[in-house]
């Protein structure tokens, strides 16, 4: 029982780290519309997508409420992708294959 209670203790101050990490560095996308990640559930090179919908969309929904999220899952190996819709209209697509979550965050900061 106390090793539950151990665990259960990390477990509570990681998730305090994560909101404070979420409520201290805000994300700010002015001009996106909508945020669309397309990957395979398994294969190389997806992980980085997978880890970007897991660590930064939430962040990103937290700062930017009006901003819509996708997620476009396929079964079969593709290469991984990034549409950025702006909202003056202009889809911007990028192939994501292969890079790690921060590099896509960048993406998505400069689009």
């Amino acid at each position: 029982l106390r090793r539950v209670g151990a665990r259960y203790c990390a477990m509570a101050r990681r998730l305090a780290r994560t909101f404070a990490d979420v409520i201290d560095n805000p994300v700010l996308l002015g001009g996106v519309k909508s945020i669309t990640v397309k990957y395979a559930k398994v294969g190389p090179g997806q992980a980085g997508a997978r880890h970007f919908i897991a660590s930064q969309f939430p962040v990103i929904k937290y700062h930017n409420m009006d901003i819509e999220l996708g997620i476009n899952k396929v079964e079969h190996p593709s290469p991984a992708g990034l549409t950025v819709e702006k909202a003056d209209g202009t889809v911007v697509e990028h192939e994501i294959d292969g890079l790690h979550s921060d590099d896509i965050m960048d993406i998505v900061q400069k689009a």
